[in-house]
């Protein structure tokens, strides 16, 4: 009798463990970004260099930077060709200087604006696949993105090229977003599949880690990317993008995050509503002169086109990112919805 039980009570088990041991879904995204939360937590400063190819027919002329971080400040430094851009983001206030050389000589502009599109080509963290396209336009983490007004419809376990990854689906206005994370490197994401939502054709790109370094015991980073672009499953354009020279957790130099500015250069405060000429400390010397700002209406409902008034000073941005539309994936998904439903003044 004591046998038949054991094996009543076995059998038993081995029918109802699957369901009780299986995960749910809220412990799978809890899990998933507790851990995700927790790799990112883990780097308290941060430098690399970057550099970004193309594999194009065409000769495209791409930047190279450097790249700073603490949990409060952000510096990017880009150079491209005879230009050179030095971003300064504290909260969400960004201060831009570029410095250009032609041959009429040498030329020097500053803006002050707030985050509202992407700063520059040499975004790491954007690169990095640290921050996602939310539902308003801009990037953002990955507990904002699952807390945003998106609605997420899948996530589960899957294999995928020998990976245990987590897959992640997810709708909001702007787009389909799908990102993978790998468990191994601290779930980081390896890859995210943007599918914009325009009518007519379907644009989306690819965006993927193709090789982590464990940079200090534990902490993992990208050293190698790749993004690629398509329209109606035709390919576009790839670019890649190589992370080197990374420091995790060292200490950083006292002036990194001090902008120096060009003795008698002219800055553009979009957030007073400001335009003076500044000395090199950035402070107005002369008259300060009110400027008028228009903001840009949002786009219409049905999709059609307008023509936007807001003042916004160049960047090197501003021409950096058309030069492919892998970078867009990078840096610049909202680029791409304003050049094909908008015209913007240079």
């Amino acid at each position: 009798m004591l046998l038949r039980m054991l094996t009543l009570i076995v059998l038993i088990s081995l029918c109802i463990s699957p369901g009780l041991l299986a995960e749910s879904q809220k412990e799978l995204i809890d899990k998933t970004l507790s851990n995700h939360r927790a790799a990112q937590e883990s780097i308290h400063t941060f430098y690399c260099r970057v550099s970004i190819s193309s594999k194009s027919e065409r000769s495209v002329s791409l930047p190279t930077g450097q790249y700073w971080r603490t949990p409060d400040t952000v510096r990017i430094h880009s150079q491209k060709d005879n230009t050179i851009e030095d971003i300064l983001v504290e909260s969400s206030k960004v201060t831009s200087i570029v410095k250009e050389r032609t041959s009429r000589g040498e030329s020097a502009r500053a803006s002050v604006f707030r985050v509202n599109q992407p700063l520059a080509t040499c975004d790491v963290w954007r690169m990095a696949l640290f921050t996602f396209f939310g539902p308003e336009g801009g990037w953002i983490t990955l507990d904002e993105l699952l807390k945003s007004q998106s609605k997420l419809k899948t996530i589960k376990r899957q294999s995928e090229s020998g990976k245990e990854l987590i897959y992640i689906d997810l709708d909001h206005d702007k787009a389909k977003v799908e990102i993978w994370l790998d468990s191994h490197v601290n779930y980081l994401a390896r890859k995210m599949r943007i599918t914009m939502n325009l009518p007519g054709s379907r644009v989306w790109g690819e965006h993927e880690i193709l090789r982590f370094k464990e940079v200090v015991d534990g902490i993992f980073f990208p050293e190698e990317i790749e993004a690629r672009s398509y329209t109606d499953n035709k390919l576009d354009g790839t670019t890649f993008t190589t992370i080197s020279d990374v420091k995790i957790n060292q200490p950083l130099g006292q002036d990194v995050f001090k902008l120096r500015y060009p003795a008698g250069v002219q800055i553009m405060d979009t957030i007073e509503g400001k335009m003076y000429i500044a000395n090199q400390e950035g402070r107005p010397i002369g008259t300060v002169k009110n400027m008028q700002v228009v903001r840009t209406p949002p786009l219409p409902a049905d999709g059609g086109s307008q023509t936007a008034t807001e003042f916004e000073p160049k960047s090197l941005t501003r021409w950096i990112l058309p030069a492919s539309f892998g970078l867009v994936i990078v840096g610049g998904a909202i680029w791409f919805i304003q050049r094909k439903w908008r015209k913007r003044p240079c």
